[in-house]
């Protein structure tokens, strides 16, 4: 039987339920990628090998998320499984990772220092002169307060 086939009222249960089952699917994906990125960054900000402990204080204290234990287990075995962390007694993140977390990092850091030059150099050209070190922070702070 096709949805064709179907009642309107049929078709569109049908369709809700197909709906209901691909959101629930995307859902479950997004969430388990949003945890293995969480747990990327904590270990990544983490001593080079770290205990279960560690990784725990350091999505507390850093990143302020809280995983239940029974949570960041499964995803640390997903890391694992994608070879993005080994494990041998402690959990450390693959060198081929870590050097791309670290090239987004110097890309965000460089593209963050280009934005900000550009904010004082726009001040500075409408003011007509030079601004000193604590009016260019000013600048910065202004601008930050801004954007929140």
């Amino acid at each position: 039987m096709s949805l064709a086939d179907l009642s309107p009222e049929q078709r569109r249960q049908a369709v809700i339920r197909l709906s209901r089952f691909v959101l629930r699917t995307g859902v479950g994906e997004i969430r388990d990628e949003l945890q293995e990125n969480v747990v990327e960054m904590a270990l990544f900000l983490g001593p080079e090998a770290s205990s279960f402990d560690d990784i725990v204080r350091i999505l507390k204290d850093e990143l302020v998320v809280d995983f239940p234990r029974q949570v960041l287990r499964p995803v640390l075995s997903r890391l694992q499984q994608k070879n993005l962390v080994s494990v041998d007694g402690t959990y450390r993140l693959s060198t081929v990772r870590r050097k791309e977390m670290q090239e987004q990092v110097n890309d965000y850091t460089e593209a963050w220092q280009n934005v900000l030059e550009q904010l004082t150099s726009s001040t500075e050209q409408y003011l007509g002169r030079k601004c000193s070190a604590e009016e260019r922070e000013l600048i910065v702070q202004t601008w930050l307060g801004f954007l929140n």
